[in-house]
C-alpha cells in the first residue's frame, strides 16, 4: 500500500477544487446583470411614498364614513359637521378633557366663534390633509388657539412665514398677537420684522391696541 504525504494529498485536493470552480454548469458561465444599488433604492422610495399616500386616502376615506362618527360639532350658524372622538383628542387636549367628561353617544360640541368651513377645515387637516388651511389660514389660527390644537397652529404658523402678502395683509397684529402667546418663534421674529419695516402701512388702531410686550419689541427691534 502506497502512503501519500498529507502536504501532497492537500495539494491535489485543493487542485481538483480549482478544476472544479473552473467548468461551472459543462462548460458554460452563468452571468447576472448588476442591478444599479441607486436604482433599487430610488424604486424602493417610490413604492413606499405612493403606499404612504394610499393609506392616507383610504384613512381619510374611512374617517369620513359617518356610519361611525360618534361626535357632532354645531357651527356658528347652525351646521352639524360629524366626525371622530378619538381623532379630535389626539390632537386637542382641550376636546379629549371633554370627552372624559361624559360618555354619552354621540357628543355634541357648540362651537359658536367659529363657522361651519373652519371647522371642516380644521377636521380634514387632522384626517390627514395638510392642504386645508391653504386660503383659510388666519380663522383655522384662531380655531387651533381656543382649542388647544398645537399641530395646526405650527402648520398655520409655518405656511403663514413663507407667505409675505398675508403678513402684509391688516391681520398682521393678530398673527403676532398669537405668535406671541403660544411661542412660535420664527412667526413673531417674522412679523416684528414687518412691523418695524411697513410699519406706516399698518392701521394706526390695530397697532395701538396691541399689548404693551409686543409693541416694546417692536420699537427695540
Amino acid at each position: 500500500m502506497m502512503v501519500i504525504p498529507l502536504n501532497q494529498f492537500l495539494e491535489e485536493s485543493y487542485d481538483e477544487d480549482e478544476d472544479e470552480e473552473e467548468v461551472p454548469h459543462a462548460n458554460k458561465t452563468l452571468s447576472f446583470p448588476k442591478q444599479s444599488t441607486a436604482s433599487t433604492q430610488t424604486t424602493a422610495s417610490e413604492t413606499l411614498d405612493q403606499s404612504t399616500a394610499l393609506q392616507h386616502s383610504k384613512l381619510h376615506e374611512s374617517f369620513n364614513d359617518k356610519k361611525f362618527h360618534d361626535v357632532i360639532l354645531v357651527a356658528s350658524g347652525g351646521t352639524e359637521i360629524t366626525t371622530h372622538r378619538c381623532v379630535l383628542a389626539k390632537y386637542s387636549t382641550h376636546f379629549a378633557n371633554l370627552f372624559e367628561e361624559s360618555k354619552e353617544l354621540p357628543f355634541k360640541i357648540s362651537i359658536k366663534d367659529f363657522n361651519a368651513e373652519t371647522i371642516q377645515a380644521a377636521v380634514n387637516f387632522m384626517f390627514v390633509k395638510r392642504d386645508a388651511i391653504v386660503g383659510k389660514q388666519l380663522s383655522l389660527f384662531k380655531f387651533a388657539a381656543a382649542y388647544n390644537i398645537p399641530d395646526l397652529l405650527k402648520e398655520c404658523g409655518a405656511f403663514v412665514v413663507q407667505r409675505m402678502d398675508v403678513l402684509l395683509s391688516s391681520s398682521i397684529c393678530e398673527y403676532i398677537t398669537i405668535a406671541y402667546e403660544y411661542n412660535l418663534e420664527e412667526l413673531k421674529q417674522k412679523c416684528l420684522k414687518v412691523l418695524v419695516e411697513k410699519r406706516k402701512e399698518i392701521d394706526a388702531s390695530k397697532f395701538a391696541g396691541l399689548p404693551k410686550n409686543i409693541i416694546i419689541d417692536v420699537l427695540r427691534y
